[in-house]
């Protein structure tokens, strides 16, 4: 990481931060929109329509299959 940023987080940053991930099958498309709303608003994007960039339907099969509820896109 510090490669990247140019700065190393402290030693037990990370070790002290991993109990508290949590990893999820969801890919979040609400946070897309979100993120293009808040784009478009400063003029870094113009509006768009994000319906049809994320196809859920295997994503939706598998967790249907566990019984799980679906995810629904932006």
């Amino acid at each position: 990481m510090g490669d990247i940023t140019g700065k190393k987080l402290a030693a037990g940053v990370v070790s002290a931060a991993w109990p508290h991930l949590t990893f999820t099958l969801d890919p979040l498309p609400a946070t897309l929109k979100v993120s293009a709303d808040h784009a478009h608003a400063v003029g870094l994007l113009p509006s768009v329509d994000l319906k049809g960039i994320y196809d859920l339907s295997l994503l939706n099969q598998v967790l249907g299959a566990h019984h799980d509820p679906p995810v629904q896109g932006p």
